[in-house]
């Protein structure tokens, strides 16, 4: 199961303050594995093995980990006024709503809950069959949506779109959250442009 929502910067931080601060914390229960690199544009931007503490926030921000260099500049936030309707009453009333940038997406690779309780009560080799069928589910997934939806903008107001090379994607391993196994993939909206080697956003709107 797949579930996708928008990523404002910011927002990063809760992977990264749910990294174990060492094996004896990680063994203990006490945080999550350290995400890795992956997706076809990590590559390009010279990102592979383990996330380093800090340079996922560096990319939600727009700017590389090697080096710092900007990749993007994001939007600024911005207020607006939208009409709101009572659902009891009908009122329309004036609210305001703050549009911050999308700088990214965090798409969550869910196993059904029968498959988390496999593992959670399986024996020591159900459970490696499991982890071994769950990695290689969401990465077929996440290659599938590299080639399908991975869009580009350019020119005025990002009016043409174009399929980029691939996602930058910080994937984290998770094994709490209902007892259910998951697999988060923060992809920063940073996607390779199909004809050169600079980073481009991904086609998105504000949230």
């Amino acid at each position: 199961m797949l579930s996708v929502a928008k990523l404002s910067p910011g927002q990063e931080a809760y992977y990264e303050r749910s990294v174990a601060a060492g094996l004896d914390d990680y063994y203990a229960g006490r945080g999550e594995s350290p995400g890795v690199w992956t997706g076809k544009a990590s590559q390009a931007l010279g990102l592979a093995g383990v996330v380093a503490d800090g340079d996922l926030g560096l990319l939600i921000a727009g700017r590389s980990p090697n080096g710092g260099e900007t990749l993007r500049e994001h939007a600024k936030p911005r207020t607006i006024t939208v009409e709101q309707i009572d659902s009891e009453t009908g009122d329309v009333r004036q609210v305001e709503r703050e549009l911050r940038p999308v700088a990214g997406f965090d798409l969550v690779f869910g196993a059904p809950k029968s498959v988390s309780l496999l593992h959670a009560l399986g024996d020591e080799p159900t459970r490696l069959a499991v982890v071994r069928a769950h990695e290689s589910a969401w990465q077929a997934a996440l290659r599938y949506l590299e080639d399908e939806a991975c869009v580009v903008r350019r020119g005025q107001g990002g009016g043409v779109r174009e399929q980029g090379r691939g996602f930058v994607v910080a994937a984290y391993q998770h094994r709490t959250a209902e007892h259910r196994s998951h697999t988060s993939t923060p992809t920063p909206s940073s996607r390779t442009w199909p004809e050169e080697s600079t980073a481009r956003g991904g086609h998105s709107t504000a949230t």
